[in-house]
């Protein structure tokens, strides 16, 4: 059979039509449109969220070694708000309360030690731990997203990349990997009044990276202005997150750096804006041991 002219152009047609579909279509072949607008549907959805409770498994590599916890988390967002109880390797209780406290927060260590009152930001408190209480939540994960998305700009297609679908703690998520191809040392300069934990806030870093690539910086607070030392250019080499299908919400998520997996997080029995009673962030609650 023949095809007139008018005919071939119109097959034609279809088959470009086809060819883009099957390239545009958000439910196949992960292509990073479809990812970026979900990656930016997670953050959206999480700077919405205003409390949280759920459990979490965690995986950081603190001087070479893989250390584990398995947390008990709630979380509100105004006033900021977080009890934590680690419940593995060993039995420990955190209150913080924005306003409250000298801002201190209320620890009890367990083992028959009396609560301690201690600086969130402090050496005790950071000690084998990457983040401080600060970062409980998801607002602080999903900030590091963004800022590696923008980072990259026009390029950001080219970083994302969608990995199919993964079950987490018995939820269907999409499996979703974010690359920083460029991820280096780069050397700088600390400013006045700066220490660690400033710098990495300001570049949206993680301290303890910066920590532990600087062999003569003893803590975060040693540094002094002028001093010269090395930062990463992005707080991740690669990042692999689960976003749960249903709440849009971070299931795992896994950064690796030069050095491989430099930190892992699972979020299990997520309960999404919990309505809190404000005695549960009181040290006096029934259920607390301070």
């Amino acid at each position: 059979m023949r095809y007139l002219p008018s005919q071939k152009l119109t097959q034609m047609k279809h088959i470009v039509y086809l060819a883009l579909w099957w390239w545009l279509s958000p439910c196949v072949h992960g292509q990073t449109f479809d990812v970026l607008a979900e990656v930016r549907k997670m953050i959206s959805t999480a700077r919405s969220v205003q409390s949280l409770q759920y459990e979490m498994y965690k995986w950081e590599r603190i001087g070479g070694k893989i250390l584990h916890e398995k947390n008990f988390i709630k979380w509100r967002r105004s006033p900021r708000s977080v009890y934590l109880k680690i419940t593995e390797p060993s039995v420990m209780e955190v209150l913080y309360v924005e306003g409250r406290n000298g801002n201190k927060a209320l620890v009890n260590p367990g083992r028959f030690i009396p609560n301690l009152n201690l600086d969130p930001n402090g050496e005790l408190m950071r000690r084998d731990q990457h983040h401080t209480i600060f970062a409980t939540g998801f607002d602080y994960t999903v900030e590091l997203i963004e800022d590696l998305i923008n980072k990259y700009n026009d390029q950001s297609y080219s970083i994302a990349k969608y990995l199919g679908e993964e079950t987490v703690h018995g939820r269907a998520c999409h499996k979703i990997e974010l690359a920083s191809p460029n991820f280096k040392y780069v050397p700088y300069t600390v400013g006045r009044g700066e220490n660690l934990v400033a710098i990495a806030r300001k570049l949206k870093l993680n301290e303890l990276m910066i920590l532990e690539k600087n062999s003569s910086v003893k803590n975060y607070y040693s540094v002094k202005a002028g001093q010269k030392i090395e930062v990463p250019t992005s707080f991740t080499a690669r990042t692999i997150v689960c976003v749960d299908k249903i709440t849009h919400l971070p299931a795992l998520v896994q950064v690796f750096d030069d050095k491989g997996l430099f930190e892992r997080y699972e979020y299990k029995r997520v309960v999404v804006n919990p309505r809190f009673k404000d005695e549960e962030f009181q040290s006096n609650y029934a259920d607390y041991g301070f």
